[in-house]
């Protein structure tokens, strides 16, 4: 009698185990999706734009050399 009531206990998890084994072989169908390109917000209208440029050293700070790499 104690193995009957051993294999009736582990029925239900025999159960649970095979439906899980069953749903993993079953493809699944996903959805295709694009993906956002990353952007920035155009710079507002209302704001004024000065174009500052900024003129590079002809000679080195530190030694004065005019080899500048």
């Amino acid at each position: 009698m104690g193995t009957v009531r051993i294999i009736r206990s582990w029925r239900p998890t025999t159960d649970i185990l095979h439906t899980d084994i069953v749903s993993r072989r079953s493809p699944t169908a996903v959805k295709a999706f694009e993906r956002k390109r990353p952007s920035r917000k155009l710079f507002p209208v209302h704001l004024s734009r000065e174009r500052v440029v900024i003129a590079t050293p002809t000679n080195c700070a530190c030694c004065e050399s005019a080899k500048l790499s």
